[in-house]
C-alpha cells in the first residue's frame, strides 16, 4: 500500500533525526557544568527521542482512530513521569 510507504520513510526519516538529536544531547550534557546526576537524567530523557518515531499519530487520525492516539500519548506521558520518579528515587536512597 501507499500508507505503508510513506509510514516506513517517515519512521525511517525521523529515526535519523532523533539519532541526531541525541548525538546533540549528549555533546550538550558532556559541556555543561551540572552534576553527574543531571547530565544521567538529561541523557536517559533523551532516549524518548527513539521511541517517538512509532508513535504514528497522523495515520491513526487520517484511519479515523484518534483514541489510538491519546492512549499512546497517555502511556508515553506516565511512562516518563515513573521512570523520573524512580531515578529521582533511586538516586536520593543511593546518597543517603
Amino acid at each position: 500500500k501507499l500508507v505503508d510507504q510513506y509510514v516506513s520513510h517517515i519512521v525511517f526519516t525521523q529515526y535519523l533525526f532523533a539519532i541526531g538529536s541525541y548525538c546533540a544531547i549528549v555533546i550538550f550534557a558532556c559541556c555543561i557544568q551540572k552534576p553527574w546526576l543531571v547530565k544521567k537524567l538529561i541523557l536517559l530523557y533523551g532516549l524518548t527521542l527513539f521511541g517517538t518515531p512509532l508513535l504514528l499519530h497522523l495515520v491513526f487520525q487520517a484511519k479515523n482512530k484518534p483514541w489510538l492516539v491519546a492512549i499512546t500519548s497517555v502511556i508515553k506521558q506516565v511512562s516518563v513521569a515513573i521512570g523520573i520518579i524512580i531515578f529521582i528515587s533511586c538516586s536520593q536512597i543511593k546518597s543517603l
